[in-house]
């Protein structure tokens, strides 16, 4: 693998260069017009003046940032500048959640394709920028960063040997630009090239170089892999990371892990962090946890849910309905607070403007979770920077999920 054609190299960008609460999930082509600048500018502001759920946001003020930044729309040099400019000056200012203009490669190769439950050539990890710079967030199961044995809470110090801020690898993944939090990102990947990562585990330490191969994979296939069984105490705890309900088959790798190499664990430990989805989804996975009619539950023993503020949209319903119910408690951070029905609406570009279209505190009984999220029963402070691939949260939700089955067996809680 050392010759010239595998080496690294900087990321082509793109052409024209946990989600949707209500389960709007469509594509709406909108018409051409003349000049690419203009156009998409007019496309996005237009699309939000039909769509956006509250109409309230939307009155003089607003239009006002609209027209200020029409002249630097037209004077955007790239594809990627435009973006950046509709998201900062006219969407950001709505702070509202699933109000974002995503990039065309990242909407088809990281939305469409877990929507569809297929899979897509990815690197398998999740960066976030921070005030200290850009680290690892996330590390799906069983993918090709998980075999490269990248951990979270590692330093991206260079990507292909450029700094990740002016790298064309590194892509926003979508985060609300109006919302706060760690801005969160991906990498863009090509078949048969390597991305090489510089990172770093400790501030001011040594630093490693890792080549990174990207494979055809998918978060159906992360919930899978996730599955396993954890000995503490003397029992079996099982655990099992939901990363989405943006399709069904994340759910039956779930169920079909709970039914089968978990079966016969003494408990479960449910991670509800990642990304959101569906609503219909999200309902079939509470359901596996829901009090049948004659008093049982698909899944009979104690439980605990991990949230923290990457869970998001339909996993927050989740999670708000997992505490109502009574399943177990919930340990981590409070969710994003990012619950609003949403659907993409298509550019003439192929860029995908990702706009909420409804309220849906129905599905929480009137309480609306927009801005607010879902606090945990057992809160864990914990940050990911320079963590070292430790998981506190997973650790805590182990701890409690421990002392609910000694409870269980007639002991008391002791967290």
């Amino acid at each position: 693998m050392a010759d010239d054609a595998a080496a690294p190299r900087p990321c082509r960008a793109p052409a024209g260069a946990g989600l949707c609460a209500g389960a709007l999930v469509l594509l709406l082509a909108l018409p051409l017009a003349a000049q690419p600048g203009p156009r998409l500018f007019d496309e996005a502001a237009g699309a939000v003046r039909r769509r956006f759920y509250d109409t309230s946001r939307l009155g003089p003020d607003w239009e006002r940032l609209v027209e200020a930044a029409r002249p630097r729309a037209r004077a955007c040099a790239t594809p990627e500048e435009l973006r950046e400019l509709i998201n900062r000056e006219i969407l950001a200012p709505l702070r509202a959640s699933h109000t974002v203009l995503l990039a065309p490669d990242v909407h088809r190769d990281h939305y469409e394709p877990e929507f569809q439950g297929k899979s897509t050539l990815r690197a398998g990890l999740e960066l976030g920028r921070f005030p200290d710079g850009f680290f690892v967030t996330a590390v799906h199961d069983g993918g090709p960063a998980a075999r490269a044995a990248i951990e979270v809470g590692e330093r991206v110090l260079a990507v292909n040997g450029l700094p990740p801020e002016t790298s064309a690898c590194v892509a926003d993944a979508g985060s609300d630009p109006g919302l706060p939090g760690a801005p969160r990102l991906v990498l863009r990947v090509e078949a048969d090239r390597p991305v090489e990562l510089l990172l770093q585990e400790t501030p001011g330490g040594p630093t490693r170089s890792v080549r990174l191969w990207a494979d055809t994979v998918s978060l159906v296939e992360a919930v899978r892999a996730s599955a396993r069984v954890v000995e503490r105490d003397g029992k079996r705890l099982a655990v099992v990371h939901l990363w989405h309900v943006m399709h069904a088959g994340a759910v039956r790798a779930m169920k079909e892990s709970l039914d089968g190499p978990l079966a016969d664990a003494d408990g479960l430990v449910l991670d509800l962090r990642g990304r959101g989805g569906q609503v219909m989804t999200m309902w079939g996975a509470l359901w596996a946890f829901a009090p049948r009619e004659d008093g049982s539950r698909g899944w009979s023993k104690p439980a605990v849910a991990l949230i923290d503020g990457s869970a998001r949209s339909a996993k927050e319903i989740l999670a708000w309905h997992w505490k109502r119910m009574g399943v177990g408690p919930l340990v981590g951070q409070r969710t994003a607070g990012a619950v609003l029905g949403a659907t993409f609406v298509k550019l003439s570009d192929g860029s995908a403007l990702q706009i909420p279209v409804s309220d849906v505190a129905t599905l929480t009984g009137g309480v609306s979770l927009e801005g607010v999220g879902v606090e945990p029963d057992v809160p864990v402070p914990w940050s990911i920077p320079w963590c070292r691939g430790r998981d506190a949260i997973l650790e805590k939700g182990l701890e409690v999920l421990a002392e609910e089955i000694r409870k269980g067996a007639g002991g008391e809680r002791r967290y």
